[in-house]
């Protein structure tokens, strides 16, 4: 039954795809001057269809023409205005928004079921919140007053996300850049273009300037492209520390303005008067994430008083989740996004000291499925290594607080903690300077508020 409505999906949603996807242009289709790229459907392996990728000189064709809409037109006229263009586009994502998850699905293997009850939610909720600030900016000393003095929009903002993320991490961006007066260019998600290039012919239908939101999919030589060009006046980088480190190199000694915003697994401590039960069953449900979002735990620091109950119950929970198609509605997890992302994991769980368990999943045959696993009793992590990536969890036994901050230091991230102490969570954050989620609930008085509130952060600073 669920194969047959995940069948249903797919067809529906292929008949809905053209074989070849042009790059938008300034409002104008083209056939951009990249490589033609094949987007493969994570859960069967196959081709779903071709997309257009950019290369230098339509990079340059995006930021001049993004200029020329901010110059001209977007970065002057009211806040109330620009508030009601986003509006006019979070209508047009509503009233699209299965054919966008379903597209989110196929390109990134989350499940239907989250896409659509999780991250469509979540992108509305972004638009419309930055729709609601983008007339209360002045206001709020974050733009031109009525005098016309004080802060002004900065111009063209490059976005760059990981090679496999959500649409969810673009938008929070793309959002906020639009608010306050901005035009943006977004280098998508290479893996998983399709759901980002749709949101730029929605933001077409809601007459949103030409030029205003431009959707560039293409591999590093168009990252680095886009951040070298003279006309960019931001760049916002999400992903990990190479990424960064990159980026940064690039802009040494330029005005051009840098936003970093470090991501990765989640640590989760489990302290000794945690729940160890709520605590399995918060786990369980990040690995139906897993390396999709930023907030999907893979390393579980546990104390020793409860790393029994706390494994004996993951290992129930694990067992429960169901792995398939990304379309099927009963799909707990399903596929990683790319082979090689499905590669890696297998090729680190195979290498991994510790014993390693893995559900009772029968796992299909076609796409790039990985079986949810624990990885037990491994050697302490060094620092800056990588858990092996995938529906995987690495449980690590520690002694106490301390133990668990000594090794929570070796990875960055945010902070998950597990207690029942009401207090604890933020000590420990404030100890290991991050971000803290208590209870698997945001706390937002420590900068995680989660939905549209942006996320809060910490210098990150090598030790």
């Amino acid at each position: 039954m669920h194969t047959d409505l995940a069948g249903a999906a797919r067809a529906s949603a292929l008949a809905g795809l053209v074989a070849h996807h042009p790059l938008l242009a300034d409002g104008v289709p083209t056939a951009g001057g990249g490589a033609v790229l094949t987007i493969v459907d994570p859960s069967t392996g196959l081709a779903l269809t071709e997309v257009a990728t950019a290369d230098g000189r339509d990079v340059d064709s995006a930021v001049r023409a993004a200029r020329r809409t901010h110059d001209r037109a977007w970065g002057r006229i009211p806040g109330v205005q620009r508030g009601q263009a986003l509006l006019r586009l979070a209508r047009e994502v509503r009233d699209h928004a299965d054919a966008l998850a379903v597209l989110e699905s196929l390109g990134t293997g989350i499940p239907l079921r989250q896409t659509r009850e999780r991250d469509l939610p979540e992108i509305l909720a972004h638009l419309v919140h930055h729709a609601g600030w983008a007339d209360k900016l002045a206001h709020a000393g974050y733009g031109p007053g009525p005098d016309g003095n004080g802060p002004r929009p900065l111009g063209v903002v490059a976005v760059l996300v990981p090679p496999s993320s959500s649409l969810v991490l673009a938008v929070r961006i793309v959002a906020a850049a639009l608010a306050a007066g901005n035009a943006a260019v977004l280098v998508p998600a290479s893996a998983s273009p399709l759901a980002a290039l749709a949101l730029a012919e929605l933001a077409r239908v809601a007459e949103l300037p030409p030029g205003l939101l431009t959707v560039l999919p293409g591999g590093p030589d168009v990252r680095t492209a886009l951040v070298d060009h003279p006309g960019t006046s931001s760049v916002t980088v999400t992903g990990d520390r190479a990424a960064a480190a990159a980026v940064q190199r690039q802009l040494a000694g330029r005005a051009t303005r840098l936003v970093l915003e470090l991501r990765g697994p989640a640590t989760t401590v489990v302290l000794a008067d945690g729940d160890p039960n709520r605590a399995a069953a918060g786990l369980a449900h990040s690995l139906t994430a897993h390396h999709q979002l930023a907030g999907a735990g893979s390393r579980v620091l546990v104390d020793r008083a409860v790393a029994q109950a706390l494994t004996e119950a993951l290992r129930e929970q694990v067992a429960g989740l169901r792995v398939g198609d990304a379309l099927a509605p009963g799909t707990d997890v399903g596929p990683l996004a790319t082979a090689d992302q499905r590669d890696d994991a297998l090729r680190a769980l195979e290498g991994a000291q510790g014993e390693v368990w893995t559900g009772p999943h029968p796992v299909p045959e076609q796409g790039f499925f990985l079986a949810p696993a624990l990885h037990t009793d491994p050697p302490a992590p060094l620092r800056g290594s990588v858990d092996p990536g995938g529906p995987v969890l690495s449980v690590h036994v520690v002694d106490g607080e301390d133990g668990a901050v000594a090794l929570a230091q070796l990875q960055p991230g945010t902070l998950g903690v597990w207690t029942a102490d009401a207090v604890r969570p933020a000590a420990l954050a404030r100890r290991l300077r991050r971000d803290v989620v208590q209870d698997g609930c945001p706390v937002p008085a420590l900068g995680h508020g989660g939905g549209p509130v942006p996320l809060g952060g910490y210098l990150d600073v090598q030790r």
